[in-house]
């Protein structure tokens, strides 16, 4: 269920559904797999994450979350998401709160598999218009050079820390069964001597250095 709007694509659930949403469901899947969850991202996301929902921010703090990735959309709910760096939600009063925001598209509206037809997604002039592509993407190989080289370029380029991209595996499978996206995005990882992480060990990071 979403817990906050996403321009022309989703829509806030009630807020009565918030609790079993993310506490009851933190422990069910706790139960299940007997390992203890630390991190959210809600469907869909926003454009200004969770800033702005102080109902959802308390349930996630008393579910005991340690970070979550809810921002994943640019300004006025554009896409390409922007590079953004990770930061607490120390304002909203929940300082052991972090935030790792995501980066670029949603890879399923890239590809057209939502199956709504076109939107209105991209700012005029685009930040980065190596980032949009004319039309549908139609191969893994169109996929890396419009999504994922941009952003991987961007973040060299500026000292980003880190590259957190927006990938559902139901449209990945659909699209690219044998994961070929993935094999040539890690391989150009290893070829620019980067390093690949988790949200695990990134927050830990980030908990360590702050």
């Amino acid at each position: 269920m979403p817990i906050v709007d996403a321009p022309r694509i989703c829509t806030r659930g009630p807020l009565e559904r918030f609790s079993y949403e993310l506490v009851d469901s933190k422990k069910r899947i706790e139960d299940v797999f007997e390992t203890r969850i630390i991190g959210f991202r809600p469907p869909c996301s926003g454009p200004d994450g969770l800033l702005h929902a102080p109902e959802a921010l308390s349930l996630l703090n008393e579910a005991g979350y340690n970070y979550i990735s809810s921002f994943a959309w640019g300004p006025d709910g554009s896409l390409p998401a922007p590079l953004r760096h990770s930061f607490t939600y120390s304002e909203q009063g929940y300082p052991d709160l972090w935030e790792i925001p995501a980066c670029g598209w949603h890879e399923n509206l890239l590809k057209g598999n939502n199956g709504i037809g076109p939107l209105l997604l991209c700012l005029f002039p685009p930040d980065m218009p190596e980032a949009i592509p004319p039309g549908y993407i139609s191969t893994p190989e169109e996929e890396f050079a419009f999504n994922n080289k941009p952003f991987l370029d961007r973040a060299q380029r500026d000292h980003m820390p880190l590259v957190s991209f927006i990938w559902h595996p139901w449209s990945m499978n659909r699209f690219d069964p044998a994961m070929k996206m993935l094999e040539i995005t890690f391989d150009s990882i290893r070829d620019r001597g980067l390093q690949a992480t988790t949200f695990r060990d990134y927050w830990s990071g980030l908990k360590q250095a702050s």
